[in-house]
């Protein structure tokens, strides 16, 4: 039986210690009560910590929070006290990061954190609290596997095991959910064939440039001295030479981007599909640049249990 005194005592003590403890908050039910290492990638959360290990919120006050990150490496453990608005405005940030990364621009999402603020104002990302990168491909890719397997969609990510390929018509405002994507084990592809944007615009553009320098010096170099006019009667002529040469060029230039047919075809007989180089380049073309959605990863790791 415990005695009066002692019980009194380890209630003091206890309740000593809680207040001692600030209460452990929640960014997002997205996240939990602690930072994990490819949450902070996904969401681009402490952009400057070198080997990030872990990151935690407490409470600090009653207006105001303290967001403390822990690294491997010496001297770089960091921790900021965030008003509780801007707490809340993070929050926001990371419930809705999905549908914000796909339907608006980057200065749209820092307008969107701090109503009327000019980026240079924005405290979430001037303390280095958050620093994410919102643009992204969305390339549309096929793969062929052994025992002829076909698989067509969006190329969400890459490692060096696994592609993963999601539904080209899902709306990807929220993550996919397993059921929603395709996991192909790369030691069984025997092909991957990545659809592009063709590139008329650039090939126009290159036409216009090369065309019209190139007629503009050839009428410098030929039609001048052998007319014998004089430098403002040619420069004239050379005017109107290289307009003409320019739009012969434009249009070169996009007979060949359409004579383009903007696929890129990998195959096992010309490449290692699982060589580093290609993990590398189809990297660049993932939707997912960041790592996968946190929902969608533990949904993984319970699979690969």
């Amino acid at each position: 039986m415990i005695r009066p005194v002692a019980l009194i005592s380890f209630i003091i003590a206890f309740a000593a210690s809680a207040i001692a403890q600030p209460d452990t908050l929640v960014l997002s039910e997205r996240i939990g009560p602690t930072i994990e290492p490819y949450e902070r990638e996904y969401f681009g959360l402490f952009p400057r910590i070198e080997g990030f290990v872990v990151g935690t919120i407490c409470k600090h006050s009653t207006d105001s929070v303290l967001i403390q990150s822990r690294s491997s490496e010496l001297g770089e453990n960091r921790s900021w006290v965030l008003p509780y608005r801007d707490f809340r405005r993070l929050q926001w940030v990371i419930d809705n990061y999905d549908s914000l990364r796909f339907s608006i621009d980057g200065d749209a999402f820092r307008r969107g954190i701090r109503p009327g603020a000019r980026q240079s104002e924005d405290y979430l990302w001037e303390c280095g609290v958050i620093d994410t990168d919102l643009s992204y491909p969305f390339e549309r890719v096929a793969v062929e596997t052994n025992g002829s397997g076909y698989y067509d969609g969006i190329l969400l990510y890459i490692d060096p095991d696994r592609i993963f390929i999601g539904l080209p018509n899902y709306n990807y405002n929220h993550p996919p959910s397993l059921q929603q994507i395709f996991i192909i084990q790369r030691d069984s592809v025997t092909a991957i064939q990545v659809s592009r944007p063709k590139p008329v615009f650039k090939n126009i553009l290159w036409g216009l440039g090369i065309g019209g320098i190139a007629s503009i010096a050839i009428s410098s170099g030929i039609l001048g001295p052998a007319t014998g006019h004089d430098f403002g009667y040619m420069l004239g002529v050379d005017f109107v030479i290289g307009v003409g040469g320019a739009f012969v060029g434009a249009g070169i230039g996009a007979l060949a981007a359409a004579m383009n047919d903007g696929v890129d075809r990998y195959t096992s007989d010309e490449f290692d599909l699982q060589s580093s180089d290609l993990t590398n380049e189809l990297s660049e073309l993932m939707y997912y640049i960041n790592g996968l959605p946190p929902e969608l990863r533990k949904e993984i790791a319970g699979m690969d249990r």
